[in-house]
């Protein structure tokens, strides 16, 4: 620091030595006036530089936080949901029950708030307690009042591997035109999807079926074939009883198919087995 005083002191005495200024106490103030204000300068020049990008003294720093992370989210389609599991009954066929008579009109009854019951089957005509077989048509549409199902039905035949093909509409049912129609000899086959991506299919209550109830099938010839069903099994695809379901029998069977069982992704979003109704005629109506 003494340095620093020396040498401002030097510069002023070089600047009145160049100048007609003379001597005397005015100048000896005036120099120790500017050699204290260089020296306060050169003192201020010793203290550490400020941070130039930092904020004036006084000022608040706000850190900074770091960019949010980016995260990734796998997105599935929505699954559908299966319905609760139904125990599968095999039991004997079941002796056809009479033919079912016109229900009596009834009184009119004050509306309550209790679940209404399944839609009663259309009867136009008498149902004819029969099993003898009918000539052959197409049929266009099947009823199970038990299950509330009601389908349109087309006909499907065979994928070029030889499997059977699946109604294109989730909605509809579909009949195997390699197979006799409902009412002739032997087994009649029709098929429906049990769910979709956006929904029920056309037998998603097929499962709920159980043995003694009705199955009712509209045919192009605008006649109905009365069925009951004897049994309900449930298979898994890869061991389809194939002899069971398209086998030739004596009687005029139906055979009811869709999807069941677990839903399994490892399969390609598909159900692990098949639900099979095992049916017989038991009578027919125009």
């Amino acid at each position: 620091m003494g340095s620093t005083i020396g040498t401002g002191a030097a510069v002023v005495g070089e600047m009145l030595r160049f100048r007609p200024w003379r001597r005397g106490p005015a100048a000896s103030l005036l120099v120790s006036l500017v050699a204290a204000g260089l020296a306060g300068s050169f003192i201020l020049a010793d203290q550490p530089a400020r941070r130039s990008s930092g904020a004036p003294a006084g000022a608040i720093e706000l850190p900074q936080a770091p960019a949010p992370g980016v995260q990734e989210m796998a997105s599935f389609l929505p699954q559908p949901t299966p319905a609760p599991p139904v125990s599968v009954q095999a039991t004997a066929p079941a002796d056809p029950p009479s033919p079912p008579a016109a229900a009596p009109r009834r009184a009119a009854s004050v509306p309550t708030t209790s679940v209404a019951p399944p839609p009663a089957q259309p009867d136009l005509h008498p149902w004819i307690a029969s099993s003898a077989p009918l000539g052959a048509s197409p049929p266009v549409r099947v009823d199970i009042a038990a299950v509330r199902v009601t389908a349109r039905i087309g006909p499907l035949g065979l994928n070029r591997d030889g499997t059977l093909e699946v109604p294109k509409d989730f909605s509809r049912a579909g009949w195997y035109t390699g197979r006799p129609t409902p009412g002739e000899t032997g087994p009649a086959i029709i098929v429906a999807h049990r769910s979709s991506r956006r929904g029920p299919g056309a037998f998603w209550t097929l499962p709920q079926v159980h043995p003694g109830q009705e199955i009712v099938v509209t045919r192009a010839d605008r006649s109905r074939v009365l069925f009951v069903v004897d049994r309900v099994e449930q298979h898994r695809k890869d061991a389809f009883p194939t002899d069971a379901v398209y086998g030739p029998t004596p009687e005029t069977a139906l055979r009811l198919i869709t999807c069941g069982g677990p839903f399994e992704r490892t399969l390609g979003d598909h159900y692990r087995d098949n639900i099979i109704v095992f049916a017989h005629m038991i009578g027919w109506a125009n």
